[in-house]
C-alpha cells in the first residue's frame, strides 16, 4: 500500500505491481499501517481523521 500528500491511498498487487483499489482523504496522508493478520490497513492524515480499511483478498 502506498499514500501521499494529495490525500491517495492506493493498494497494489505485490505481485505484479498492478493497482488494486485507491481511495482518498480529504487532505494528506501522513502514516498507513496493516493490521498484525493484513487484512486491514488504517490511514493517518492533515485533516485529522483516522480511517479503517477492510483489505480485499483477491484470488488469481
Amino acid at each position: 500500500a502506498s499514500a501521499d500528500l494529495d490525500g491517495y491511498l492506493r493498494v497494489w498487487d505485490s505481485r505484479n505491481g498492478c493497482l488494486l483499489a485507491q481511495t482518498r482523504h480529504a487532505d494528506g496522508i501522513t502514516a498507513l499501517a496493516f493490521g498484525p493478520a493484513g487484512q486491514t490497513l488504517v490511514s493517518g492524515g492533515f485533516d485529522r481523521t483516522l480511517r479503517l480499511w477492510q483489505v480485499g483478498v483477491v484470488k488469481p
